[in-house]
């Protein structure tokens, strides 16, 4: 976008924006993506779409659809260690302008949950870095082998304390925020879809990953709901496509825990 935009009418400077922003899909498909000048780039094309009022428009929506969710892309093409807070809250911004005037557009509605599951994912990777086995944990399954059942239960009973004293925590309280926004938005995305029948393997395997990082953040007094819940719903995924892979650990899950609740 090097041309000179004052000499641009509005419709050529969208159009313009647009084919920038097809440019901006292609450079993320290379093999090693220059992320500072895709960047550079979504930024420029931000501005320039938001001088014009083009997320305004309500006949464009789905345009407007296609470029916040290249640019959402960009904004979190890192999401394990956090975000472009611009680009997302630009593209945050441009969901709900979205979904306040259409509110039952369920793709945009899936992308605005996605956008939260994106915002918890570096608290997620953070926690689970904490929460990785270390050498001593090893040790202390090694001794748990000797140990009578009174002993055994007394050791589940600290464990089960300190695993709800850490959801206190503030890592904990603050991925629960995002992610209970990222399920609540995939449920009505959902419910809508299944009224057009709309609905895809992948829709439901998101929603499903959305809960079960839920579940692994909330309360163990009260998290077996979002277990049950992800299960349920790749077991949707599932049936409703059965040629659609599910990623591995999605897989995993459901090859260890489905058969409990059959």
């Amino acid at each position: 976008m090097t041309r000179n935009m004052s000499s641009l009418s509005l419709d050529q400077r969208i159009a313009l924006a647009l084919a920038s922003t097809e440019q901006l899909r292609l450079a993320m498909l290379q093999f090693y993506p220059d992320w500072v000048q895709i960047t550079e780039s979504a930024r420029n094309i931000t501005m320039t779409l938001h001088h014009t009022g083009f997320m305004d428009d309500q006949n464009r929506t789905a345009e407007q659809i296609w470029v916040v969710t290249k640019i959402q892309h960009v904004a979190f093409h890192d999401a394990d260690t956090g975000c472009d807070f611009l680009l997302a809250t630009w593209c945050q911004q441009g969901w709900e302008s979205i979904i306040e005037r259409e509110p039952r557009n369920h793709e945009a509605i899936r992308w605005k949950a996605k956008w939260w599951f994106c915002r918890a994912r570096p608290i997620l990777k953070r926690i689970d870095t904490l929460e990785s086995p270390s050498s001593s944990d090893s040790s202390t399954a090694s001794a748990a082998e000797n140990m009578t059942a009174a002993e055994f239960d007394a050791q589940q009973r600290v464990a089960f304390r300190e695993a709800e004293a850490r959801t206190g925590t503030a890592d904990f309280v603050e991925a629960r925020m995002y992610l209970q926004a990222s399920v609540d938005c995939f449920e009505h995305s959902l419910d809508i879809a299944s009224t057009e029948i709309m609905l895809t393997g992948p829709h439901f395997a998101e929603a499903a990953e959305a809960n079960l990082a839920l579940g692994q953040t909330s309360n163990p007094r009260h998290n077996l709901v979002h277990f049950v819940r992800a299960i349920e719903l790749l077991r949707a995924a599932r049936g409703l496509d059965p040629g659609y892979t599910l990623s591995p650990h999605l897989q995993s899950y459901f090859d260890e825990y489905a058969r409990l609740l059959t």
